[in-house]
């Protein structure tokens, strides 16, 4: 940034008096805390706490359908039946989940986040009165439809919850402010764990179950600030949430529904219902009496609750990668450790304690890695509209899972016993290597930039050509880089030039080697001998590649998108996809270019250079003319396209959008009562990521200037 910070001394006498903003440690307001533990306690706090009190009141439910059997059929329930309606209490809550998870989404959109969660508390208000009124009433059926709304709300709040917290965290809060989600989990089944101790009988295969889905859904989080909320907003106008089949029409998510698919069917098959499974067992071999075997399972709970606190604090300092590989990676590593204790449990009276180490390693470095961060994943992979089917397809797939592995989970575990966490650690190693290679980083970074770096996977492929890989040049740095024998290019660029800002945009987006040097017009260095042999026009931008020089910004961009391998979307090689960009191109000059830096001439730079005072009928009559322009681009080039020349970004967005920016100069936001433009702008910039606001800093200077003298 250097050389960014020299070229703005080319503008300090229209800077002056500019002060930079002081950067402050983000911390959470008391009104975000509020929320975050409202929706909390009202939501996810009653999800964990119901998955694990079930187990507790087992032989007093038990009882009581006995006692109600007999006193309405004059005959004792037989086993078999009282297993069959035991089981179907404690299994329609899984029933319940999935039925709210699918349409979670649906009541996200009509009612939306808040509203939802308000709504989502009446299934828990019936439940509670159906379950309620069952004794009194003698009808255990009551619990079953308790039961069910209890799994209903569960599923709803899963899926909302993290979804509303993601939404209203600012950015660089929203990973803590999403541990929210697993926090109120796991504290809700230590509750029900605490509250469970009177009961002696718990059955280690429910409990395992009942542990795992506590954490099918842990985090969320959220965006960075109002300005990031409403920038998503704005890019999405005019866009309709789309539906779940929607999604797996739409090309351009495949990455972000495969990763999805992964992140939650390996919640269920990663092992950790074999740990739960085997604690019982592990900690009887190592001594502990049977009457205080609970409370080493309450203190895998509050281990639980140690590492969604710890991942908390780590989340936003190491990445959400860095945790969910190293959380999958410690989990392989206590696979091994694991079945080599197992298998030698009773060779050594020391190794029961190495299998109980390695049971709470396991717990927490699922807590610390995929337990705190899998979730907070679906919210970051997806945008506003594909959100709730996101959460209703992630939502569907952990339910179905559970149910899945909790039909199989005793087969595995009796067929293959201790060696069952081969399996696990074979899929906790795919899933590390998987996320590994194909999910990003997405730590303080915007939905719609995380967006638009899965759809720029294909960069990575382009940039590695038969003549090596693209470099990168941070601009300020002058390295000579050779490929090929070609030199990087040389850009001459005036950076209050709204053609030499897309050039820019353009070389540091793409990765193409370059330096840049700064051509201060209003310094007259254009007219020196050594600029006018490269251009006679005296003007920028210019680009010298290797002794081959170009002077009009049209034809420099499509060189570079023709020369460089560069994402085909940009210029495409398909006759008809080009000939729109050369038709926008075309149209460009004479009516968006014309007709935007006229008002910029007559608002900011005559009145700055000049002296001259802004003449309100020819700003007016500018701004009549930029109207019409406008007009057409919302009504022709984009009519049923999210980019003016197709669903990609082009030259044409990038042209279009850096002479729109323009007046934004003098603080006069020409698209503020356009949703569509809005939108259209945003999801460009969007694509075009940091390069974007890089390039436009003085832009954003002058408007500062501006706006602080009215």
């Amino acid at each position: 940034m250097g050389k960014d910070n020299g070229e703005l001394k080319e503008y300090q006498p229209l800077l002056k008096d500019f002060k930079e903003p002081v950067h402050q440690i983000k911390v959470p307001s008391k009104f975000l805390l509020l929320a975050v533990w409202a929706a909390g306690i009202g939501g996810t706090f009653l999800y964990g706490y119901n998955i694990s009190i079930i187990n507790a009141p087992t032989k007093s439910v038990q009882n009581f359908i006995n006692q109600t059997w007999a006193e309405r059929y004059n005959t004792e329930i037989s086993t078999q039946v009282l297993t069959l309606l035991w089981s179907t209490i404690v299994s329609i809550f899984t029933l319940g989940g999935l039925v709210g998870a699918s349409v979670g989404g649906t009541l996200a959109i009509r009612f939306g986040r808040k509203g939802t969660l308000l709504f989502n508390n009446t299934f828990a208000l019936l439940a509670a009165f159906f379950m309620g009124l069952s004794y009194p009433s003698s009808t255990f059926e009551l619990l079953i439809i308790g039961r069910f709304l209890t799994g209903v709300n569960a599923g709803i709040g899963i899926c909302v919850q993290p979804l509303y917290i993601g939404e209203i965290a600012p950015r660089a809060l929203r990973g803590a402010m999403a541990m929210g989600t697993s926090i109120f989990i796991t504290g809700g089944i230590l509750t029900g764990q605490v509250i469970g101790l009177k009961c002696r009988d718990v059955s280690s295969l429910e409990e395992a179950k009942s542990n795992q889905l506590s954490r099918n859904q842990h985090l969320k989080r959220g965006e960075e600030n109002l300005e990031d909320i409403e920038r998503e907003r704005d890019s999405l106008v005019g866009i309709k949430p789309k539906k779940p089949w929607e999604l797996f029409k739409d090309r351009s998510l495949r990455w972000q529904l495969l990763t999805l698919f992964v992140i939650h069917t390996s919640q269920q098959l990663n092992g950790i219902n074999a740990i739960y499974f085997y604690a019982d067992y592990v900690f009887t071999q190592a001594g502990i009496p049977a009457d205080k075997i609970p409370y080493a399972t309450v203190g895998t709970g509050a281990c639980e609750c140690i590492t969604a606190l710890t991942c908390g604090l780590l989340i936003e300092s190491l990445g959400r990668r860095a945790l969910i590989i190293g959380g999958y990676s410690l989990m392989s590593l206590c696979c091994v450790c694991f079945t080599i204790a197992l298998t030698f449990q009773e060779s050594s009276p020391w190794v029961p304690y190495l299998s109980m180490v390695c049971v709470f390693a396991f717990i927490l470095s699922f807590g610390l890695g995929p337990g705190g961060v899998t979730n907070i994943l679906t919210t970051e992979l997806f945008t506003q509209t594909d959100r709730p089917a996101a959460y209703m397809i992630g939502g569907s797939i952990n339910w179905i899972s559970f149910f899945f592995i909790g039909m199989i989970f005793p087969f595995i575990v009796n067929g293959l016993q201790q060696y069952c966490f081969l399996v696990f650690l074979v899929i906790c190693c795919l899933v590390a290597t998987y996320i590994f290679f194909v999910v990003p980083e997405t730590k303080n970074k915007t939905f719609l930039e995380i967006q638009s770096e899965f759809r720029s996977r294909k960069k990575i492929n382009a940039a590695s050509g038969p003549d090596g890989p693209l470099l990168s040049t941070p601009m300020g740095t002058h390295l000579k880089f050779t490929m090929a024998g070609r030199q990087e290019v040389k850009a001459y660029l005036d950076l209050m030039s709204q053609p030499c800002r897309a050039v820019l945009i353009f070389l540091k987006n793409n990765k193409i080697p370059h330096t840049v040097e700064h051509i201060a017009i209003r310094k007259g260095q254009q007219n020196t001998p050594e600029f006018n042999k490269l251009n006679p026009m005296q003007k920028v931008p210019v680009l010298e590649d290797n002794g081959f020089v170009l002077t009009e910004s049209d034809a420099i961009l499509k060189y570079l998108a023709t020369a460089y391998n560069v994402p085909d979307h940009w210029y495409p090689k398909l006759p008809e996809k080009r000939a729109r960009v050369d038709e926008y191109t075309a149209w460009h000059h004479a009516n968006t270019r014309l007709h935007a830096s006229t008002v910029f001439l007559h608002e900011v730079l005559f009145p700055l250079m000049m002296g001259q005072p802004t003449n309100p009928a020819k700003l007016e009559k500018a701004l009549s003319d930029l109207d019409g322009t406008l007009d057409k681009l919302e009504n022709m080039f984009l009519k049923r396209q999210a980019f003016l020349c197709g669903e990609d970004i082009s030259l044409a967005d990038l042209l279009a959008v850096c002479e729109l920016m323009q007046p934004l100069s003098s603080g006069r936001d020409i698209l503020k009562n356009r949703p569509k433009l809005l939108s259209w702008r945003s999801r460009v910039q969007a694509a075009l990521s940091d390069s974007f606001d890089e390039a436009h800093a003085v832009v954003y200077r002058l408007r500062d200037k501006f706006t602080a003298k009215l």
